[in-house]
């Protein structure tokens, strides 16, 4: 099938990328020349193309024009990494649960990556290999994060106990846009 002449591209999406100064290695996950299974990790980024080979009508599903999808960042197109135009940060929302797009928080670049340095921790990646990737990724509150981690979670904790420790570090790195 051939692509609407409308429908947001690759190339309009690596443009965004750019403009908004991120690193180059974010460029290249986007780009598919690195992964970061390249450093031990689980390759959660990969270019959104479940949104890409929709047509336009389609992609409007995904309000497109206000939040551009930079990443597919679970395999199975259960999340996706965009970007609010209006708001100008970022935002993860499940395609199959649209209502999010309105409700979720809108974060800073660091702020969207709070949820998944507890992840990287949590998957028994060491200090230095989360705070080289993070690095990488030009996250600039990695070590705070990690320390909160430490001090605040500890290691025997219940989904609650996150939720409050992740809006505290939010708070704490001045990453809550909306």
């Amino acid at each position: 099938m051939e692509k609407d002449q409308n429908s947001i591209t690759k190339a309009e999406i690596r443009s965004v990328l750019v403009s908004l100064n991120l690193s180059p290695f974010v460029i290249a996950l986007f780009d598919e020349t690195d992964s970061l299974n390249m450093y031990g990790f689980y390759n959660h980024f990969s270019p959104p193309y479940h949104i890409l080979h929709a047509t336009r009508k389609e992609q409007e599903v995904f309000l497109t024009d206000r939040y551009i999808p930079l990443f597919e960042t679970i395999h199975d197109f259960s999340q996706v990494l965009a970007y609010d135009k209006v708001l100008q940060g970022f935002i993860r929302y499940s395609p199959e649960n649209l209502s999010t797009l309105k409700t979720n928080q809108v974060l800073t670049w660091d702020g969207i990556f709070v949820k998944q340095i507890l992840t990287w921790y949590e998957e028994e990646k060491n200090d230095p290999e989360i705070l080289a990737l993070c690095d990488l990724l030009g996250l600039k509150h990695a070590q705070k994060v990690l320390d909160s981690i430490y001090q605040d979670l500890g290691t025997d904790y219940s989904l609650p106990q996150i939720e409050e420790w992740e809006k505290m570090i939010i708070t704490e790195i001045d990453a809550r846009i909306k």
